[in-house]
């Protein structure tokens, strides 16, 4: 049995995470993983969380929570806020169906090791079961099925701050360098949370509670126990940096299957942007508003070429014209900005309203599945599709995942 792996992720490896931990993309994407068996994806298993979308508002509000309370000294958009811990499922406990049972068990000791709030959820996978060479064993073998438990590295550690004086300078010593004191700090950190103690006593407690609860050990003590820990510790997070990889060039080919589709013929998204014009009343508004400047503009550049021909007591009014001029100028460039900022807040309520429109898609099918309602959705759809043809896209079942 190999060792628990942890790997890393900042926010943006997170998102890309959707395609590998999402049921229905899982399911329906193509993966780089060859020996991912999408016939039995629907078998896998979720703990912590309802999905994908549940686990991710659970992290930033997590996350949200613990930077409020203790503020990081700076944020970056590489922070690490987020580890993976892969764990496997003892074959003998797959064998005898207690895979489900064995991963609840270690959510549960996980919980109680970091703490409820930061165990977000986990992601049992049984699709992936496949044989590979083993260079430790030096023979084929089948691999396990896992699970993808996800944790907020929330910890204490000692770090180092200067010394300021009353005046609130750094103080330096006699040879000008900094004076430097320890202070207790605590908050989100991976890099004090992933320590050498970390995984020992990670690997140490599920080996426990695989003997204490199954009577069969996890861990593998013959070839492991010649290997260093520092050994481990490199190849679990090479292990992990490789599944890390893998994900996420599973969500850029994600990405480029979605512009495709969107520089393709979308019904669903021009139904969508349709509605929002329809409801976007106040882009009239500032259509009328540019188009009442348009005439106001011209109106004034006609009165300028008349006064232009007027005799010099109309020098006056030829003043106050090039005046008007300007304050219309200043109107009108006021008005397109308007607009613009109006057309690009409905690009962005479209892109909104697409999210919210997959996550509803996604509640309502699982809804549908898991109280067989499959019959009364279909009956529903006869009935809603013979009264507006606009909804006919709603009886593609193998679209909306119901298939």
């Amino acid at each position: 049995m190999a060792s628990v792996n942890v790997c890393k992720y900042n926010m943006a490896n997170m998102k890309g995470l959707r395609v590998h931990l999402d049921s229905l993309m899982r399911q329906k994407c193509n993966h780089s993983n060859e020996h991912i068996n999408t016939t039995l994806s629907s078998e896998n298993r979720v703990i912590g969380c309802k999905n994908y979308s549940a686990m991710m508002r659970k992290l930033k509000n997590r996350i949200d929570e613990v930077d409020k309370e203790h503020p990081p000294k700076k944020l970056v958009a590489e922070r690490v806020v987020c580890l993976g811990v892969e764990v496997k499922c003892p074959k003998e406990l797959s064998d005898f169906g207690k895979t489900d049972d064995w991963f609840a068990s270690v959510y549960n000791l996980l919980c109680d090791q970091y703490g409820e709030l930061n165990v977000i959820g986990g992601f049992i996978h049984k699709d992936e079961v496949h044989e590979y060479y083993d260079a430790d064993l030096k023979a084929m073998t089948e691999s396990l099925e896992h699970c993808h438990f996800y944790i907020v590295p929330e910890t204490s550690w000692t770090d180092k701050e200067a010394v300021r004086g009353s005046d609130g300078k750094k103080l330096r010593d006699d040879n000008g360098k900094l004076i430097y004191q320890d202070c207790q700090r605590h908050g989100i950190n991976a890099k004090h949370f992933v320590t050498k103690d970390m995984l020992r006593n990670i690997n140490q407690l599920v080996d426990e509670l695989c003997v204490k609860e199954y009577g069969i050990g996890y861990m593998t003590h013959g070839l492991v126990r010649g290997k260093s820990v520092e050994q481990l510790k490199i190849r679990s997070e090479t292990e992990s940096e490789i599944l890390r990889l893998s994900e996420e060039r599973d969500s850029l080919l994600f990405q480029i299957n979605e512009l495709s589709d969107l520089l393709g013929k979308n019904a669903v998204r021009h139904d969508m942007f349709g509605r929002v014009k329809h409801s976007g009343e106040f882009i009239t508004v500032h259509q009328d508003t540019y188009e009442k400047f348009m005439n106001l503009q011209q109106g004034i550049s006609h009165m300028l070429r008349v006064l232009q021909d007027t005799p010099s007591w109309a020098r006056e009014e030829y003043r106050h014209a090039l005046q008007s001029r300007k304050e219309a100028d200043l109107l009108l460039d006021k008005a397109t900005k308007e607009l613009a900022d109006s057309k690009n807040y409905i690009y962005d309520l479209a892109a909104e309203i697409s999210l919210e429109q997959d996550e509803v898609i996604q509640s309502t099918v699982e809804f549908i599945k898991q109280y067989g309602l499959q019959e009364q959705y279909r009956e529903f759809v006869t009935c809603l599709i013979a009264d507006r043809t606009e909804y006919r896209e709603w009886g593609n079942e193998e679209d909306i995942g119901l298939e």
